[in-house]
């Protein structure tokens, strides 16, 4: 098993240090950006309207804790300097995560990225979760990117800090390259809508995915015991298809509106363009905030 020349998602090469988020990945953002005196992180927040007027005041939801039964209620979140969207869904009416944009000038120079964004085609990737018996699927690493195949990555989920299991099962993940992703998917309706994942459909593609998976491993000389558990998870959103409305490495920045938009989905390039996104979305926003 070796890691071929892109890595996962272009972020890996075989020299390159593992971060894992403690319990769940979502730690590992909020640690990162709690690492900066200069940035007060406000976790379980959703924005759902931003009205422009010489600043952004936010409305929203405080998001209840797992296991409460009270309901969140639309509440103002503060006047800020500037505003980034990052994900698509920010831009489209009726996607989750949309924000209704409010002020002429925020308006204005949203109305083209936002015409672009809803061409944008939602591009797929599966995920096969695994469990085994003691003593485990037998493999000799706890992560892998195998050189050609159509399995991107295979990790040990149960190696990760706090991911141990109390039953003393190994769990696994493989995510699929995005061509053998576009191949499990299937037909999209009229409307470009995603197929609906109903038992049968995600029971076709888990036996799908681990018998492509175990050809795989095959090719290095290796194979997996039959697992306890499997089944196999459709991520709707992983990449965004189509021509991106911005130019490469760069953002949507509007200076009068002290507003920039980030992301793969505006630069292209997966992880890789919408880590140069947001850069350039920083730098332009400091730039305008000085202004």
């Amino acid at each position: 098993a070796v890691h071929d020349e892109p890595g996962f998602f272009g972020c890996l090469s075989a020299s390159d240090g593992l971060f894992v988020g403690k319990p769940s990945m979502d730690a590992l953002p909020a640690a990162l950006l709690g690492a900066s005196h200069r940035i007060t992180v406000q976790l379980g927040t959703k924005v759902t309207a931003a009205e422009f007027d010489n600043g952004w005041r936010l409305s929203g939801t405080t998001l209840p804790k797992p296991g409460s039964s009270s309901a969140a209620d639309i509440s103002e979140l503060g006047k800020y300097d500037a505003l980034v969207l990052t994900d698509v869904g920010n831009l489209l009416r009726g996607r989750a995560g949309h924000v209704a944009i409010t002020g002429q000038a925020a308006v204005r120079a949203l109305a083209a990225v936002s015409a672009a964004a809803s061409q944008a085609e939602r591009m797929p990737l599966f995920a096969l979760m695994m469990s085994f018996e003691s003593p485990g699927s037998g493999l000799p690493f706890d992560a892998a990117s195998i050189q050609g195949g159509r399995v991107r990555w295979l990790a040990k989920d149960s190696s990760k800090p706090g991911r141990e299991r109390a039953d003393g099962r190994e769990c696994w993940v493989a995510i699929t390259t995005e061509a053998f992703g576009k191949e499990l998917l299937g037909s999209r309706d009229a409307t470009g809508a995603l197929p609906a994942q109903t038992e049968e459909y995600l029971s076709s593609r888990t036996d799908t995915m681990f018998e492509i998976l175990q050809r795989d491993l095959s090719t290095i000389g290796l194979t997996l015991p039959a697992p306890a558990f499997m089944r196999a998870h459709r991520w709707g959103s992983a990449y965004v298809g189509g021509q991106p409305p911005g130019d490469p490495a760069a953002c949507i920045h509007s200076a009068a509106a002290r507003l920039a938009v980030a992301g793969d989905f505006v630069a292209g390039g997966g992880a890789g363009g919408a880590l140069k996104s947001g850069i350039a979305a920083a730098d332009a926003l400091v730039d305008s905030c000085q202004q």
